[in-house]
Order: C-alpha cells, then structure tokens, then sequence
C-alpha cells in the first residue's frame, strides 16, 4: 500500500494519504464515502454472465427500498450470443414479471444515421439498436431508474448504451414511465431475440 504524507508548516505534525486498493484513505480513513461506495453509489448486487444466457434478472425486494429514490444498473463488457437489434427491460412487481401494455419510452440513436423510437403500450422498454456479436465488439449499458420502491410516484427510467453497429460506434439514449405506483420488485434485462454470452452487470443504490 503506498501513502504520501502531507505536512502541515507549524503543526508538528502531518496526515497520511493512502490507498487500500479499493479506497482512497485520509488519515485512515475512506475519503469519499467508503463502505462499499463509489461513484455510482453504493453496490448492492454483482452478476457475472459467462454463458448464455437470455434474462438477467437484477434486485428484489429487499434490495428494491425506499432508503434510495435512485437506482443505477450497468452493464460492462456486454457480449451475445448472435447479433441483435434491441435490449429490452421489463419490470416485476410483487412475484410476477409484467408482461402487459404497461411501458411508454422513446430512444435516440446517435451513428451514421439517426434514429428515434418511441413506443406506448409496449410489454417491456426498448433502449437500444443494433448490437453486433462479433469477436471483440462489446455494449456498455447505464440505466438509472427511478421511484422503483415508491408506492406513490410511478417509476421513470433513463438509459444510455453504447455498442459497435458493425462499422461505427451507436450511442443510444433514451427515456421510459412505468404508468404504476406499486413497488417493482425486479428488473430484468433481455433482448429482442438472442441472449447475452459475456458481461458484467452491477446494480447500485445511489440516492
């Protein structure tokens, strides 16, 4: 661990910066919150795909509380399967996912060619385009949510993704409402045909 100590002129005496190789340390201590913190938030729950795999499913209720209006979930490294057009996410309330016309969202792509999709009624949220699944290409996901633990304000979702479109780099971005105010439960991540193959997905409570 190294350290560098700050002397201050007159005191006789100095404070110690350090790094414990998780946090930066002041005098010992984690500056910047500590504890599991970072510039997300605060991690609750880590899931690593290293096989196929169609749905991640991410919190519950436990995880999903009213100690934080916001939620943040990423998704580095994301690899699949076979190449696809769109990464979807539905919600769970209580024990059942919702499949029903409850979504409303819209999304911009940003790339050689614009695009903008909007959807209302829809069985889950559209926040991305083309993915491909060639050797090397990988998504990044960021998508914060909202009210999610709220029995009195709907949840709202933003969600920013960045993939390879084969020849140029996509960058999306867009908004969804969850026209309920019952607590969600989970969030699940899929896409429009084929599954996930690589990646890491984290969950953090931010606010």
């Amino acid at each position: 661990m190294g350290q560098i100590e700050i002397n201050h002129t007159g005191s006789g005496g100095g404070v110690v910066l350090s790094s414990d190789g998780t946090d930066l340390l002041l005098g010992g201590s984690a500056v910047g919150g500590g504890g599991g913190a970072s510039a997300n938030g605060t991690l609750l729950q880590t899931i690593t795909i290293s096989s196929n795999t169609s749905n991640i499913d991410i919190g519950s209720s436990s995880l999903f509380t009213t100690a934080y209006t916001h939620y943040r979930v990423t998704g580095l490294g994301m690899k699949l399967a076979t190449s696809d057009p769109y990464l979807k996410v539905r919600l769970r309330r209580g024990s059942t996912w919702d499949t029903t016309s409850n979504y409303n969202y819209n999304f911009q792509r940003n790339e050689a060619s614009a695009q903008t999709l909007t959807g209302g009624g829809n069985s889950s949220f559209y926040f991305s385009q083309y993915q491909y699944a060639t050797a090397g290409y990988t998504g990044t996901y960021i998508l914060d949510f909202f009210n999610v633990a709220s029995t009195a304000n709907e949840t709202m979702v933003y969600a920013k993704t960045l993939q390879n479109n084969g020849t140029t780099a996509s960058m999306c971005y867009g908004a969804g409402r969850y026209p309920h105010v019952d607590a969600v439960t989970g969030i699940r991540l899929f896409r429009h045909i084929y599954a996930f193959s690589g990646g890491v997905v984290k969950l953090y409570g931010v606010e």
